[in-house]
Protein backbone atom coordinates (compact mmCIF):
# COMPACT_ATOMS: atom_id res chain seq x y z
CA UNK A 1 0.00 0.00 0.00
CA UNK A 2 0.70 3.30 -0.43
CA UNK A 3 2.59 5.43 2.74
CA UNK A 4 1.01 8.32 3.81
CA UNK A 5 2.94 11.38 4.27
CA UNK A 6 2.31 14.54 6.26
CA UNK A 7 2.27 17.86 4.92
CA UNK A 8 5.48 19.71 6.40
CA UNK A 9 5.44 17.61 9.51
CA UNK A 10 4.96 18.36 13.10
CA UNK A 11 7.20 18.47 16.46
CA UNK A 12 5.73 18.56 19.57
CA UNK A 13 6.50 18.51 23.53
CA UNK A 14 5.74 16.46 25.77
CA UNK A 15 2.09 17.29 26.42
CA UNK A 16 1.50 16.28 22.81
CA UNK A 17 1.32 13.21 21.17
CA UNK A 18 3.82 11.37 19.66
CA UNK A 19 2.63 7.81 18.42
CA UNK A 20 5.16 4.92 18.44
CA UNK A 21 3.29 2.70 15.85
CA UNK A 22 4.79 3.39 12.36
CA UNK A 23 0.62 3.73 10.40
CA UNK A 24 -0.36 6.90 13.18
CA UNK A 25 0.06 9.24 10.79
CA UNK A 26 -0.93 13.33 12.19
CA UNK A 27 -4.74 13.47 10.82
CA UNK A 28 -5.27 16.33 14.13
CA UNK A 29 -2.04 17.74 16.21
CA UNK A 30 -0.34 14.85 16.51
CA UNK A 31 3.76 15.12 15.98
CA UNK A 32 5.37 12.92 13.03
CA UNK A 33 6.77 9.95 14.07
CA UNK A 34 8.81 9.05 10.74
CA UNK A 35 11.18 12.53 10.47
CA UNK A 36 13.82 11.91 8.00
CA UNK A 37 17.10 14.71 7.41
CA UNK A 38 17.41 15.47 3.78
CA UNK A 39 20.94 16.52 4.66
CA UNK A 40 22.33 13.63 6.75
CA UNK A 41 19.74 11.12 5.49
CA UNK A 42 19.57 10.23 9.08
CA UNK A 43 16.18 9.21 10.60
CA UNK A 44 15.02 11.98 13.32
CA UNK A 45 15.48 10.86 16.55
CA UNK A 46 13.67 12.45 19.75
CA UNK A 47 13.54 11.84 23.59
CA UNK A 48 11.89 13.86 26.40
CA UNK A 49 14.65 15.60 28.36
CA UNK A 50 12.89 17.14 30.96
CA UNK A 51 9.44 18.65 31.87
CA UNK A 52 7.50 20.12 28.76
CA UNK A 53 11.04 19.54 26.55
CA UNK A 54 11.04 17.27 24.10
CA UNK A 55 15.05 17.08 22.19
CA UNK A 56 15.11 16.45 18.38
CA UNK A 57 18.21 15.52 16.57
CA UNK A 58 20.00 14.04 13.67
CA UNK A 59 23.71 14.46 12.65
CA UNK A 60 23.16 18.20 10.97
CA UNK A 61 21.55 19.87 13.61
CA UNK A 62 18.73 19.43 17.30
CA UNK A 63 15.56 21.66 18.49
CA UNK A 64 14.27 21.89 22.04
CA UNK A 65 10.72 21.49 21.38
CA UNK A 66 7.74 22.89 24.11
CA UNK A 67 4.51 22.75 22.50
CA UNK A 68 3.04 21.97 18.78
CA UNK A 69 5.30 23.47 15.30
CA UNK A 70 4.72 22.46 12.37
CA UNK A 71 7.83 22.38 10.10
CA UNK A 72 8.08 25.13 7.82
CA UNK A 73 5.25 27.05 9.64
CA UNK A 74 7.35 29.80 10.51
CA UNK A 75 9.08 30.07 7.21
CA UNK A 76 9.93 34.16 7.02
CA UNK A 77 9.48 34.79 10.30
CA UNK A 78 12.01 35.96 12.50
CA UNK A 79 14.00 33.05 14.35
CA UNK A 80 12.43 30.41 11.96
CA UNK A 81 13.37 27.28 12.30
CA UNK A 82 15.36 26.10 9.48
CA UNK A 83 15.92 22.45 8.55
CA UNK A 84 16.00 19.70 6.26
CA UNK A 85 13.93 17.54 8.03
CA UNK A 86 10.33 16.17 6.56
CA UNK A 87 8.23 13.20 7.17
CA UNK A 88 9.51 9.81 5.22
CA UNK A 89 6.38 8.38 5.42
CA UNK A 90 3.50 6.37 7.64
CA UNK A 91 3.24 2.93 5.89
CA UNK A 92 -0.37 1.44 6.09
CA UNK A 93 -1.72 -0.89 8.75
CA UNK A 94 -1.93 -4.37 8.03
CA UNK A 95 -4.23 -6.44 9.45
CA UNK A 96 -4.16 -8.98 11.66
CA UNK A 97 -2.97 -6.25 14.26
CA UNK A 98 -3.00 -6.45 18.06
CA UNK A 99 -3.65 -2.62 18.66
CA UNK A 100 -4.00 -1.16 22.43
CA UNK A 101 -4.61 -4.80 23.16
CA UNK A 102 -7.39 -5.24 20.75
CA UNK A 103 -7.17 -7.49 17.72
CA UNK A 104 -8.51 -5.79 14.81
CA UNK A 105 -8.64 -8.35 11.74
CA UNK A 106 -10.88 -8.06 8.28
CA UNK A 107 -13.44 -9.85 10.27
CA UNK A 108 -13.58 -8.59 13.04
CA UNK A 109 -17.01 -7.47 14.49
CA UNK A 110 -17.07 -3.45 14.26
CA UNK A 111 -19.97 -2.69 15.56
CA UNK A 112 -19.50 -4.47 18.90
CA UNK A 113 -16.11 -3.12 18.70
CA UNK A 114 -17.12 0.49 18.28
CA UNK A 115 -20.17 0.23 21.43
CA UNK A 116 -17.58 -0.60 23.66
CA UNK A 117 -14.56 1.83 22.73
CA UNK A 118 -16.57 4.24 21.88
CA UNK A 119 -17.45 5.27 25.74
CA UNK A 120 -14.42 2.97 27.08
CA UNK A 121 -11.49 3.17 25.28
CA UNK A 122 -8.61 1.65 25.38
CA UNK A 123 -6.14 4.35 25.38
CA UNK A 124 -6.18 8.42 24.69
CA UNK A 125 -3.18 10.25 24.11
CA UNK A 126 -2.18 13.15 25.68
CA UNK A 127 -3.54 16.16 24.01
CA UNK A 128 -6.99 14.78 23.68
CA UNK A 129 -10.32 14.59 25.69
CA UNK A 130 -13.52 12.85 25.75
CA UNK A 131 -13.91 9.17 24.95
CA UNK A 132 -14.05 9.09 20.96
CA UNK A 133 -10.38 9.42 20.11
CA UNK A 134 -9.89 5.76 19.71
CA UNK A 135 -12.73 5.36 17.36
CA UNK A 136 -11.55 8.25 15.86
CA UNK A 137 -7.43 6.96 15.65
CA UNK A 138 -9.27 3.63 14.31
CA UNK A 139 -11.01 5.00 11.43
CA UNK A 140 -8.18 6.91 10.40
CA UNK A 141 -5.64 4.50 10.33
CA UNK A 142 -8.02 1.50 8.69
CA UNK A 143 -6.62 0.24 5.77
CA UNK A 144 -9.66 0.12 3.33
CA UNK A 145 -12.50 2.03 2.68
CA UNK A 146 -14.92 -0.39 3.33
CA UNK A 147 -13.77 -0.95 7.03
CA UNK A 148 -14.31 2.62 7.37
CA UNK A 149 -16.99 2.76 6.44
CA UNK A 150 -18.11 -0.16 9.06
CA UNK A 151 -16.54 1.93 11.56
CA UNK A 152 -18.78 5.06 10.71
CA UNK A 153 -21.81 3.37 10.50
CA UNK A 154 -21.83 1.87 13.92
CA UNK A 155 -20.41 5.26 15.47
CA UNK A 156 -24.10 6.61 13.39
CA UNK A 157 -25.85 4.59 15.86
CA UNK A 158 -25.07 5.70 19.01
CA UNK A 159 -26.48 9.09 17.76
CA UNK A 160 -29.83 7.78 19.00
CA UNK A 161 -28.43 6.54 22.50
CA UNK A 162 -30.40 7.94 25.39
CA UNK A 163 -26.85 7.72 27.35
CA UNK A 164 -25.08 11.47 27.05
CA UNK A 165 -21.68 9.86 26.78
CA UNK A 166 -22.01 8.19 23.61
CA UNK A 167 -24.20 10.58 22.01
CA UNK A 168 -21.42 13.13 22.57
CA UNK A 169 -18.06 10.57 21.65
CA UNK A 170 -20.66 9.94 17.93
CA UNK A 171 -20.71 13.55 17.79
CA UNK A 172 -16.77 14.19 18.29
CA UNK A 173 -16.13 11.58 15.50
CA UNK A 174 -18.38 13.48 13.17
CA UNK A 175 -16.84 16.70 14.05
CA UNK A 176 -13.32 14.98 12.82
CA UNK A 177 -14.73 12.82 10.61
CA UNK A 178 -17.76 14.85 9.00
CA UNK A 179 -17.31 13.08 5.84
CA UNK A 180 -17.52 9.57 7.02
CA UNK A 181 -20.35 6.70 6.66
CA UNK A 182 -23.49 7.93 8.91
CA UNK A 183 -22.74 11.42 8.80
CA UNK A 184 -26.30 11.82 6.72
CA UNK A 185 -27.94 10.69 9.95
CA UNK A 186 -26.67 13.86 11.89
CA UNK A 187 -29.82 15.59 10.29
CA UNK A 188 -32.55 12.69 10.68
CA UNK A 189 -31.54 12.48 14.46
CA UNK A 190 -31.75 16.28 14.31
CA UNK A 191 -35.14 16.46 13.00
CA UNK A 192 -36.71 13.73 14.76
CA UNK A 193 -35.07 13.63 17.96
CA UNK A 194 -34.43 17.30 19.26
CA UNK A 195 -36.39 17.43 21.88
CA UNK A 196 -34.22 14.02 23.67
CA UNK A 197 -30.69 16.05 22.36
CA UNK A 198 -32.36 18.98 24.00
CA UNK A 199 -32.89 17.28 27.44
CA UNK A 200 -29.49 15.71 27.56
CA UNK A 201 -27.14 17.50 29.34
CA UNK A 202 -23.46 17.79 27.73
CA UNK A 203 -20.92 16.36 29.69
CA UNK A 204 -17.89 18.13 28.49
CA UNK A 205 -20.08 21.52 28.95
CA UNK A 206 -22.02 21.94 31.81
CA UNK A 207 -23.57 24.73 30.04
CA UNK A 208 -24.66 23.35 27.23
CA UNK A 209 -27.10 21.04 25.81
CA UNK A 210 -26.30 17.35 23.45
CA UNK A 211 -28.49 19.49 20.69
CA UNK A 212 -25.95 22.42 20.63
CA UNK A 213 -23.42 20.32 20.41
CA UNK A 214 -25.07 18.62 17.32
CA UNK A 215 -24.53 22.11 15.58
CA UNK A 216 -20.75 21.65 15.84
CA UNK A 217 -20.62 18.23 13.49
CA UNK A 218 -23.25 19.84 11.80
CA UNK A 219 -21.21 22.63 10.94
CA UNK A 220 -18.23 20.35 9.95
CA UNK A 221 -20.41 18.25 7.63
CA UNK A 222 -21.48 22.06 5.64
CA UNK A 223 -18.45 22.20 4.94
CA UNK A 224 -17.55 18.45 3.68
CA UNK A 225 -20.77 19.68 1.54
CA UNK A 226 -19.33 22.88 0.33
CA UNK A 227 -15.89 20.91 -0.59
CA UNK A 228 -17.38 18.55 -2.83
CA UNK A 229 -16.55 15.66 -0.51
CA UNK A 230 -20.03 14.75 0.20
CA UNK A 231 -23.86 15.37 -1.36
CA UNK A 232 -25.68 16.48 1.96
CA UNK A 233 -28.29 18.92 0.79
CA UNK A 234 -30.86 18.12 3.71
CA UNK A 235 -27.73 19.30 5.55
CA UNK A 236 -27.96 22.60 4.74
CA UNK A 237 -32.06 22.75 4.35
CA UNK A 238 -31.95 21.77 8.52
CA UNK A 239 -29.90 24.35 9.44
CA UNK A 240 -31.36 26.96 8.02
CA UNK A 241 -34.48 25.87 9.67
CA UNK A 242 -32.68 25.93 13.17
CA UNK A 243 -31.39 29.38 11.77
CA UNK A 244 -35.01 30.43 11.37
CA UNK A 245 -36.04 28.60 15.17
CA UNK A 246 -32.99 30.49 16.78
CA UNK A 247 -31.75 26.79 17.50
CA UNK A 248 -27.74 27.92 16.07
CA UNK A 249 -25.70 30.89 15.84
CA UNK A 250 -22.25 31.76 14.85
CA UNK A 251 -20.38 29.30 12.55
CA UNK A 252 -23.86 27.91 10.93
CA UNK A 253 -24.76 31.39 9.79
CA UNK A 254 -21.48 31.38 7.68
CA UNK A 255 -22.45 27.93 6.54
CA UNK A 256 -25.31 28.66 5.11
CA UNK A 257 -24.72 31.95 3.84
CA UNK A 258 -22.17 30.25 2.00
CA UNK A 259 -24.09 27.48 0.57
CA UNK A 260 -26.96 29.68 -0.48
CA UNK A 261 -26.27 33.32 -0.14
CA UNK A 262 -29.69 33.79 -1.79
CA UNK A 263 -31.52 32.32 0.75
CA UNK A 264 -29.09 34.01 3.39
CA UNK A 265 -29.97 37.45 1.51
CA UNK A 266 -33.62 37.02 2.25
CA UNK A 267 -33.78 35.86 5.33
CA UNK A 268 -30.53 37.99 6.56
CA UNK A 269 -33.23 40.04 8.92
CA UNK A 270 -35.00 37.49 10.13
CA UNK A 271 -31.37 35.32 11.20
CA UNK A 272 -30.36 38.35 13.21
CA UNK A 273 -33.25 39.28 15.49
CA UNK A 274 -34.37 35.85 15.99
CA UNK A 275 -31.38 35.14 18.54
CA UNK A 276 -29.76 37.99 20.26
CA UNK A 277 -26.33 36.88 19.98
CA UNK A 278 -27.07 36.68 15.92
CA UNK A 279 -26.80 40.03 14.96
CA UNK A 280 -22.78 40.34 14.95
CA UNK A 281 -22.76 36.90 12.90
CA UNK A 282 -25.97 37.62 10.52
CA UNK A 283 -23.62 40.82 9.52
CA UNK A 284 -20.25 39.11 9.16
CA UNK A 285 -21.92 37.42 6.13
CA UNK A 286 -22.56 40.07 4.44
CA UNK A 287 -19.88 39.53 2.42
CA UNK A 288 -21.57 36.32 1.04
CA UNK A 289 -23.95 38.06 -0.01
CA UNK A 290 -23.99 38.56 -4.09
CA UNK A 291 -23.73 41.98 -4.59
CA UNK A 292 -26.60 42.77 -6.74
CA UNK A 293 -28.26 41.62 -3.31
CA UNK A 294 -26.14 43.69 -0.97
CA UNK A 295 -27.46 46.87 -0.66
CA UNK A 296 -30.78 45.74 0.07
CA UNK A 297 -29.94 43.81 2.99
CA UNK A 298 -27.76 46.14 4.21
CA UNK A 299 -30.57 48.45 4.33
CA UNK A 300 -32.50 45.80 5.71
CA UNK A 301 -30.54 44.73 8.87
CA UNK A 302 -29.48 48.69 9.29
CA UNK A 303 -33.50 49.31 9.94
CA UNK A 304 -33.20 47.00 12.85
CA UNK A 305 -31.68 49.08 15.09
CA UNK A 306 -28.82 51.23 16.49
CA UNK A 307 -26.59 48.49 17.50
CA UNK A 308 -27.68 47.26 13.89
CA UNK A 309 -26.47 50.38 12.35
CA UNK A 310 -23.23 50.16 14.28
CA UNK A 311 -22.47 46.50 13.16
CA UNK A 312 -22.99 47.41 9.82
CA UNK A 313 -20.77 50.36 9.74
CA UNK A 314 -18.10 48.56 11.66
CA UNK A 315 -18.33 45.72 8.92
CA UNK A 316 -17.99 47.95 6.14
CA UNK A 317 -15.37 49.94 7.63
CA UNK A 318 -13.30 46.22 8.14
CA UNK A 319 -14.02 44.97 4.55
CA UNK A 320 -13.45 48.58 2.43
CA UNK A 321 -16.77 48.92 1.44
CA UNK A 322 -18.69 52.04 0.88
CA UNK A 323 -22.13 51.92 2.62
CA UNK A 324 -25.68 53.40 0.76
CA UNK A 325 -26.78 56.56 2.09
CA UNK A 326 -27.60 56.54 5.83
CA UNK A 327 -31.69 55.68 5.87
CA UNK A 328 -33.39 59.15 7.28
CA UNK A 329 -35.47 56.51 9.26
CA UNK A 330 -33.16 54.74 11.13
CA UNK A 331 -35.18 53.31 14.58
CA UNK A 332 -33.68 55.14 17.85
Amino acid sequence: MTPRFCVGGALVGPEEWLPTEPFDFPWAFIGCNALLCGGCKERVQSRVERPYVRRYWCRCQSRDQAGYHLLGSDAGMDRAFESQWMCGGHPALVLPYLLDGVELTETTNYAELVARTLIDPPFVAPGFKGTAFWVTRLYRVMPSGVLQAKIGEAVATHLWSDNAVAVRAALDFYIRNAAAAGAEQLVQVGERDRDRLTGLADPEDATGSIYEHLFDALDQRLIVHGLGMVDDPSAVAFAKAALLRGDVSDMTIYQVAEADPVWFADHAVQVATVRKDNLEYAVAALSYVPQDRRDDTIAALRMISQRAEREVRNWARDEGVRLPKRPANLPS
